[in-house]
């Protein structure tokens, strides 16, 4: 007769929030951004029509986020800059709107 062994598997959530996203991906968005993009490379082929669009919209992406880090810190804006660290969209969007004079 076996014994049963009640001992859980234990998986390896090592720096893992939010199922597979990483810690680092949410920390610091530029990361995050860089590992999409070498996610998309690795799973989808290079001959795909929408790759250099996906491509482009993570370089904006990015460009934006570090505009707005950049406004924010010489214009001495601490609670908008960390509302854009929190939620990097916000963050996007600032810079976006920073580059076409809205803000």
């Amino acid at each position: 007769m076996k014994v049963k062994s009640n001992k859980k598997k234990v998986t390896n959530k090592k720096n893992k929030l939010f199922g597979k996203i990483p810690i680092i991906a949410i920390i610091f968005p530029p990361i995050g951004f860089i590992m999409l993009l070498n996610y998309y490379l690795k799973k989808y082929n290079s001959k795909e029509d929408w790759m250099p669009i996906a491509i482009i919209l993570i370089v904006i992406s990015v460009s934006a986020w570090f505009t707005h880090l950049y406004v924010c810190f010489t214009d001495d804006r601490w609670g908008f800059l960390i509302a854009g660290a929190i939620m990097f969209p916000i963050a996007i969007f600032h810079g976006i709107g920073t580059w076409f004079g809205i803000w």
